[in-house]
């Protein structure tokens, strides 16, 4: 009796799982790229900007981690934490901006990482030292002054000559 109580359970569940399999290989992994990092030979990370992450490994290992959409505040923030169930950061993984207020850190919004592709030492400081462009929204032109002081005919204002 209780087996075929779990019959449509089992049955749902293993078609969430056909249905989502597609959404998580959204993004294809990038040739040498590198699902997941060591958190004990992590030494430090750099933001560059929303969207872009610099892990620096012992020696001369350093990643750079393209994150699948911008992080708003990531970069404003400076600073991140994440929570792992093991001894590894991986692509699956999420970051969540830390947020400065007065009686002190906040968690923020919370990306997902993307994969880790290896980078030369040189490149990773090339980046680091390219001024971040953020667009700015330029305001509108004003619209051209209008004279107010020439006086219009209008029709409707005219009385009727009565002569």
């Amino acid at each position: 009796m209780k087996q075929r109580l779990y019959r449509p359970f089992i049955f749902a569940f293993c078609l969430s799982l056909a249905t989502t399999a597609p959404a998580l290989a959204d993004a294809e992994k990038p040739k040498n790229a590198r699902s997941c990092i060591s958190l004990r030979a992590l030494k430090g990370t750099e933001i560059v900007d929303d969207q872009t992450i610099i892990f620096f490994m012992p020696g001369k290992k350093v990643y750079i981690n393209l994150l699948p959409k911008a992080c708003r505040g990531l970069s404003r923030e400076g600073r991140f934490s994440y929570r792992v169930s093991g001894s590894q950061l991986c692509s699956h993984d999420r970051i969540t901006i830390l947020s400065a207020f007065s009686t002190g850190l906040r968690d923020g919004r919370s990306c997902r990482l993307g994969y880790f592709q290896p980078i030369d030492k040189e490149i990773a400081a090339d980046i680091m030292a390219r001024p971040v462009h953020t667009p700015t929204a330029e305001p509108p032109a004003p619209p051209e002054p209008v004279d107010i002081t020439t006086v219009i005919d209008d029709p409707r204002d005219k009385t009727p000559d009565t002569r």
